[in-house]
């Protein structure tokens, strides 16, 4: 099981020149046929207002997340020069990742969605967010990078 410790070593990792990376995984109660704002209201409260969300498969879902957490910015921002080379930033995305391929294996559905009021962070570089719903247990992870 993925621990908020882990998200908060790998999003500290991140920490550099104009750039701020937050990670946050909540673990809802499953709702048979609930939809993704119903998890959301539940998990968020109902000042968070989605946007838009669609079906993704566990590869789409892989790829965002390893993508957007090895970014790399520019001369103007990004993380602190050799984090994304350590060998303690990759065991955490590692971590991370093994994680997620585990749930999504038994998930019911994956769902990409966007917050349009509500959200935690001030996404600036890169943000994303997903429900994994499965009748053995739910999350909702969300990420963003800020200045």
């Amino acid at each position: 099981m993925l621990r908020d410790r882990t998200l908060r070593k790998l999003s500290k990792s991140l920490f550099g020149w104009n750039y701020v990376v937050h990670l946050r995984l909540y673990r809802p109660p499953y709702i048979s046929e609930a939809d993704v704002n119903q998890y959301v209201a539940t998990t968020l409260g109902s000042e968070a207002i989605v946007g838009g969300s669609q079906q993704v498969t566990a590869d789409e879902m892989m790829d965002d997340i390893e993508t957007s957490i090895r970014h790399r910015g520019d001369a103007s921002y990004g993380p602190k020069q050799g984090a994304l080379e350590s060998r303690a930033f990759k065991e955490l995305l590692d971590a991370v990742l093994s994680h997620f391929k585990e749930v999504s294996t038994n998930a019911d559905r994956i769902e990409l969605f966007w917050l349009e009021e509500g959200h935690l962070d001030y996404p600036v570089f890169w943000d994303f967010a997903y429900l994994i719903a499965s009748p053995s247990g739910c999350e909702i992870f969300i990420g963003s990078s800020s200045d």
